[in-house]
């Protein structure tokens, strides 16, 4: 048998291995963007994680270890922070989620609380930037309980 078969349509000699490769590469290609869909979709709270840990850095005047932050990130919950990333992405965008982070890395974990108690997040994330600077912490634990 021969390793080679002609497409009849294209008239031109196709190795098999060769089309094999090719059907590997498409089917290799496919997974990969259905793995990286969740990935990406799953790491949205990754912004607010970040902030928690700026924001324990901020409280104790040295860098967050990793255990510090994954510990803080339990104590408020994965998908508490998860959940809340997903309502201000999809209520205001990326630039909002970064807002959030800001807030959290200067107020702490409350702000991610009241976020969530909120049905909507964006009238309290407004709320919460014209306040001034030495109200907002009280008021996102006030929002938070």
């Amino acid at each position: 048998m021969s390793a080679i078969h002609t497409i009849p349509s294209e008239g031109q000699q196709v190795h098999h291995s060769s089309l094999t490769r090719r059907v590997a590469i498409v089917a290799v290609t496919f997974v990969s963007m259905l793995i990286a869909i969740p990935t990406a979709h799953a790491s949205v709270g990754g912004e607010i994680i970040k902030a928690i840990g700026r924001y324990l850095a901020k409280e104790t005047g040295e860098e967050a270890t990793e255990q510090a932050v994954k510990q803080m990130t339990k104590q408020v919950g994965e998908e508490l922070i998860e959940r809340t990333a997903q309502k201000v992405v999809r209520e205001g965008g990326e630039k909002s989620l970064v807002e959030v982070g800001e807030l959290v890395a200067k107020h702490g974990p409350d702000v991610v609380r009241a976020l969530d108690n909120a049905p909507d997040a964006m009238p309290v994330l407004k709320l919460l930037n014209e306040l001034p600077a030495d109200e907002i912490g009280k008021a996102a634990s006030r929002l938070a309980s």
